[in-house]
C-alpha cells in the first residue's frame, strides 16, 4: 500500500513540475520574442553607423591598424559567448558546436585563431 501510495505522490510531482516547466519555457520564448524586436528595431541604427564609419574610413588617410584591412594577416579573433545559468544547455551546446564549426572553416581558409 505505501508503495501504491509513493508512486501516486510521484506521479503528481511530475505532473506539477511539468506544469512548472511549461510556464518557464513560454516565459523563455516571450523573454526572446522581446530580445528578437529590439534587435530587429536597432538594425537600420546599426547599419548607418557601419556606413558612416566605412564613408569615414574610405575618405580620410588614417594610419592606424584598426581602420587598415590586412589582406596579409593570418590571425583572426573568434570571441563565443554562453551561458552558465538556468536551463541553457542546448543553447550552450550549439554555441559550441558553431564555434568549432566556424573554427574549422578559418583553419580551411588558411586562418589562424
Amino acid at each position: 500500500m505505501g508503495s501504491q501510495l509513493a508512486l501516486k505522490s510521484r506521479i503528481a510531482s511530475t505532473a506539477s513540475l511539468e506544469k512548472i516547466f511549461n510556464a518557464q519555457e513560454m516565459i523563455a520564448s516571450s523573454h526572446i520574442a522581446k530580445a528578437r524586436d529590439v534587435a530587429l528595431n536597432a538594425k537600420p541604427y546599426t547599419d548607418a553607423i557601419f556606413d558612416a564609419v566605412q564613408a569615414l574610413v574610405a575618405h580620410t588617410h588614417i594610419d592606424h591598424p584598426i581602420v587598415k584591412k590586412d589582406e596579409d594577416n593570418p590571425r583572426v579573433a573568434v570571441l563565443a559567448l554562453t551561458s552558465d545559468r538556468g536551463m541553457a544547455g542546448p543553447y550552450t551546446s550549439s554555441i559550441i558546436r558553431e564555434t568549432e564549426s566556424l573554427l574549422a572553416r578559418l583553419d580551411a581558409a588558411g586562418k589562424q585563431p
